[in-house]
C-alpha cells in the first residue's frame, strides 16, 4: 500500500497527550504507526491489518525504524482483537472509504479500500469497547461520510472533540474530515486546512503540520 495524503494528514494531526498504548487499525504499510512512534516517545504502538502481506510489510518497516522496540504489527482483525483484554489510550484509523463500489481486481486492495470486512459502525463500536475511559478515537473519512460517522460516534457513548476540515485548494470543496472522539468533556474545536495555495504550492499551514515527515521541507 502506497503512502497517501490521508495517512500523512492523520499521522501528523493527532496530538500527543502522553498516551502509553496506541492502536492503528488497518495499518497497511505502517506509515501512521511510524509517524506516531516518531512523536509519541512514551507510547507502545500496535498496528493491525486483516491482510497478511500488509501486516508483514508493516512489521518489516518497523524493524528497520529507530522505534522498533515500541512498534508491533499483527495480522488480526479488529473484531478478533476486541475479544481480548487489551485497552488503548488512542486508536487511529484511515478506514476504507468505498462502500461496496467498483471492486479492485487485487484482493488485498479490494479489502483495504472497501467497507466489507469492517464498516464504519463496527469500527466505532469496537473502538469504543477498546478505549480506556479517557481514551480517544481519531479517524480520517470522506466528507460525504461525516454525518453518518457522527451518528455512530454518539450511538456508542462518544462525542466529537476536535474536527479538521481538509480541502485541496481554497476553491475546492472539503474532501476529507479528521474527527477526534472520546468520552471526556471537551469543547468542540473545528479547524480547516488547505493543502495548496493559489500558486499550486503546499500551503504554509500544510508545511507546518507535516514538516517533520517530508524530507524536502
Amino acid at each position: 500500500m502506497k503512502v497517501g495524503t490521508d495517512g500523512v494528514l492523520l499521522g501528523a494531526w493527532v496530538k500527543n497527550e502522553g498516551e502509553k498504548r496506541v492502536l492503528d487499525v488497518g495499518t497497511g504499510s505502517g506509515v501512521i504507526a511510524l509517524m506516531l512512534a516518531q512523536r509519541f516517545s512514551e507510547a507502545s504502538i500496535l498496528a493491525i491489518d486483516i491482510d497478511r502481506d500488509s501486516a508483514d510489510e508493516a512489521s518489516e518497516n518497523f524493524m528497520k525504524s529507530p522505534w522498533a522496540q515500541r512498534l508491533a504489527a499483527r495480522h488480526i482483525s479488529l473484531q478478533q482483537l476486541a475479544r481480548g483484554k487489551e485497552f488503548f489510550d488512542l486508536i487511529v484509523s484511515n478506514p476504507p472509504y468505498f462502500n461496496n463500489g467498483t471492486r479492485s481486481p487485487h484482493t488485498a486492495r479490494h479489502r483495504a479500500r472497501h467497507r466489507l470486512a469492517l464498516d464504519h459502525a463496527e469500527l466505532v463500536g469496537l473502538s469504543s469497547r477498546l478505549l480506556e475511559p479517557e481514551g480517544k478515537l481519531v479517524v480520517i473519512i470522506p466528507e460525504l461520510s461525516y454525518k453518518e460517522f457522527l451518528a455512530h460516534i454518539r450511538e456508542n457513548g462518544l462525542r466529537e472533540q476536535k474536527v479538521l476540515h481538509f480541502r485541496p485548494k481554497s476553491s475546492k470543496a472539503v474532501e476529507r474530515i479528521i474527527i477526534q472522539a472520546g468520552r471526556g468533556e471537551v469543547t468542540l474545536a473545528e479547524n480547516e486546512l488547505i493543502q495548496y495555495d493559489d500558486m499550486g504550492n503546499w500551503s504554509a499551514h500544510y508545511k507546518a503540520l507535516t514538516r517533520d515527515y517530508y524530507l524536502r521541507l
